[in-house]
């Protein structure tokens, strides 16, 4: 266990997290995939963007490509797909 997770629950974790740190201090229940949480999952998934888009951050990836390393193909008019990550058993394309 590493606190009140197990290794494994630790180590593998989901691309998004959500906790109540007042109901659950422990982060041990995640609420990213509850539908109760989801409006607030958006605004904080919308503002955490606006922040990387500000910075220039190199970790903000759009179909596993870094925005910030073909910046310049942005620029001329490349479209990346609005996807986080590049799926390679469903990559999307025509």
């Amino acid at each position: 266990m590493i606190g009140r997770r197990s290794v494994r629950d630790y180590v593998r974790r989901p691309p998004e997290e959500l906790y109540d740190l007042e109901a659950d201090p422990h982060e041990v229940k995640n609420l990213a995939d509850d539908p109760d949480h989801r409006e607030q999952l958006l605004a904080m998934r919308k503002a955490t963007e606006a922040w990387q888009r500000d910075t220039h951050d190199p970790w903000l990836y759009r179909d596993g490509v870094s925005l910030r390393a073909i910046a310049k193909h942005l620029e001329n008019g490349l479209a990346v797909p609005e996807r986080f990550d590049f799926d390679p058993d469903n990559p999307g394309s025509r």
